[in-house]
């Protein structure tokens, strides 16, 4: 059974661990990546876990399946999302949908009006069934290395 509930400092090496295989299992889902562009994306599993739960202007979430975190999601008291990951192995069972769904309802008890992104391919089809609309697809460059990345944005009420 999948549990819910906000991330705890206890969360950080797993959030690590869970974005380094995921990004690096990219291309067991047909995600055409590069090694370089695997590797500039989460060069380590300690690289991630500093940068999220601490953060007093974030609200994270995490989804656990036992002992194993299968999902991971921050919002800015903005109604920024910094962060929507899930486990490869996990991929297409609605954990990160139930993890926006946490996302939105903060950002909505804190009165934003609207939600904004900046995502990679993987998480275009989520994003698009949750009502995000496309800004502009861009080209950025992270460690070096150049992805297609999309701005979007979705207003809540």
């Amino acid at each position: 059974m999948i549990t819910f509930r906000a991330a705890a400092e206890k969360d950080k090496s797993n959030i690590g661990k869970l974005i380094y295989e995921t990004v690096h299992g990219l291309k067991k889902k047909g995600y055409e990546y590069s090694e370089a562009q695997l590797n500039a994306w989460a060069p380590d599993k300690d690289y991630y876990s500093y940068r999220y739960v601490y953060d007093s202007h974030q609200y994270c979430y995490v989804a656990y399946d036992k002992d194993i975190l299968v999902g991971f999601g921050c919002i800015s008291d903005v109604g920024y999302i910094s962060a929507i990951y899930t486990h490869i192995d996990y991929f297409r069972k609605k954990i990160a949908s139930r993890i926006m769904d946490a996302m939105e309802t903060q950002a909505i008890k804190l009165g934003n009006k609207a939600l904004s992104i900046e995502c990679a391919i993987p998480a275009l089809p989520l994003l698009k069934y949750k009502g995000f609309m496309t800004e502009v697809e861009q080209t950025i460059n992270y460690n070096g290395q150049d992805f297609v990345c999309y701005k979007m944005h979705k207003k809540v009420t």
